[in-house]
């Protein structure tokens, strides 16, 4: 079975383009019998539904409908201010890195970018796993 590792800032329950576009794809591949792995951070761009299950966590692992997703925290910085905001992409993209380095290897890491420092994330990944 071919595995497909999925990095991305937002995932359901967050909302927007992002996190719905990497669901549906999630989903199709699922369909196709592939294994979907995303990694990603806690929801936090305009979550939806109920979040009591992140609340006060660093990290976890949970299924959404076949596919199995893996969360860290971040650190929450001011999107407002432009240097904040670049900081802010190259320590989550350093920390999905992290987590995607503790997966067994994959054959498959797609990104979605912006933020460009997580192409570098895939990259990494691609490289040394």
């Amino acid at each position: 079975m071919i595995k497909i590792v999925l990095v991305t800032a937002y995932f359901p329950p967050d909302t927007g383009s992002a996190a719905h576009l990497f669901y549906e794809l999630g989903q199709a591949l699922i369909k196709r019998d592939y294994e979907v792995i995303v990694i990603t951070i806690f929801p936090s761009y305009h979550p939806q539904g109920d979040l009591n299950r992140y609340q006060g966590r660093r990290w976890m692992t949970e299924k959404i409908d076949g596919i199995r997703v893996i969360r860290t925290a971040a650190p929450r910085l001011p999107v407002n201010i432009p240097l904040a905001r670049g900081i802010w992409q190259f320590v989550v993209a350093f920390l999905l890195f992290i987590v995607g380095m503790k997966l067994p290897k994959s054959d498959i890491s797609i990104v979605y970018s912006p933020p460009l420092p997580f192409a570098l994330t895939a990259y990494g990944l691609n490289k040394f796993k």
